[in-house]
């Protein structure tokens, strides 16, 4: 169960990013096409992330794990509505090229930083905050620090960014055309090929890391 849990979202995050592509392309308003997806994702990626790690109690099995479906699913849905739009920021934000390598750069750095403090302090945080042998509690309130966190964040890439690039008018080709054109792409095919192989890499990694720090480095 709990596998299919984890596997579930991610799955559907997969079939649910290239129409999240479309939509924000499509998406036509005076902030612009991606600002206003961090926005309107802001409260509810806040509120589902305390959800997606909180234990309902005197709940029964079947309905614990319906309940973490769910909520993984809403959690994954958010953050490909947030995350998608975001990445590509860069790309309206400033048409000169070392202008977007440069906010590049320092989104990756940003992130790598932001992994190593979640990465560090959650489970302290978790252990500080359980009631006893109750880690439920520590993790609930351990991501409501998380989530408020997101939220001033999210807001702050909102209102510090704007879309200079404007997308070329003309006749606007349907998702279908869309999907057609970018199966013909060969560098997009090898693009792909190789973002699976390194995030299956990444995947594996991790995977084995924990096993080597859970089972041998004590």
């Amino acid at each position: 169960a709990a596998a299919a849990i984890l596997l579930w979202p991610r799955l559907w995050d997969a079939m649910f990013d290239p129409i999240m592509g479309v939509l924000a392309d499509r998406t036509q308003t005076r902030w612009g096409r991606f600002r206003p997806w961090i926005l309107w994702t802001a409260v509810p990626w806040a509120v589902v992330m305390v959800l997606a790690y909180t234990t309902p109690k005197g709940w029964s099995m079947g309905a614990l794990i319906a309940y973490a479906a769910i909520t993984n699913t809403m959690l994954m849905t958010l953050y490909s509505m947030n995350n998608m739009p975001y990445s590509a920021l860069g790309g309206v934000i400033t048409a000169d090229l070392s202008a977007r390598a440069s906010l590049n750069s320092f989104r990756f750095i940003a992130v790598n930083v932001a992994q190593f403090i979640v990465g560090g302090f959650t489970l302290p945080l978790v252990a500080k905050f359980a009631v006893g042998s109750d880690r439920a509690h520590g993790w609930q309130l351990t991501m409501t620090i998380w989530a408020v966190l997101c939220f001033v964040l999210f807001m702050v890439t909102f209102f510090s960014t704007h879309e200079r690039i404007k997308p070329v008018s003309g006749p606007q080709s349907s998702p279908k055309q869309d999907f057609s054109d970018l199966l013909k792409n060969t560098p997009w095919r090898v693009m792909a090929l190789m973002t699976l192989v390194h995030f299956a890499i990444l995947s594996f990694r991790g995977g084995v890391l924990y096993n080597s720090y859970n089972h041998y480095a004590d």
